[in-house]
């Protein structure tokens, strides 16, 4: 089995830190991320910031 690395610093990934993220397009296919936990988290509190950004304007 090949190792798994982040996708976004690709650090190897220990056997409890894989979890995916699937991303779908517009199409059937999906591509799937692996991410560390660090960079998970960092991804989850852009997401959180910009939500509440747009909440701020509305």
């Amino acid at each position: 089995m090949s190792e798994k690395v982040c996708a976004v610093c690709g650090k190897a990934l220990l056997p409890k830190e894989i979890r995916i993220s699937e991303l779908r397009r517009r199409s059937t296919l999906k591509k799937t991320r692996y991410l560390c936990s660090r960079c998970r988290r960092r991804e989850y509190e852009e997401y959180v910031k910009a939500v509440k950004d747009l909440i701020k304007k509305s």
